[in-house]
């Protein structure tokens, strides 16, 4: 079984965005979507670990 972790903690602040800055929306959808649709063949489970405060 194949795991990728992802920190996600980071804020977006020199993004000029309030959220975390994988959620900031790059082309339509978020940076985080880039990431899971880039490894999904190769990876069988995601951990995304966030900020608590999200």
């Amino acid at each position: 079984m194949n795991v990728m972790i992802i920190p996600a903690a980071g804020r977006g602040a020199r993004l000029d965005y309030s959220g975390p800055k994988l959620m900031f929306p790059l082309g339509g959808k978020p940076l985080i979507a880039y990431l899971l649709e880039r490894y999904r063949p190769y990876v069988d489970h995601f951990v995304v670990v966030i900020n608590p405060k999200d």
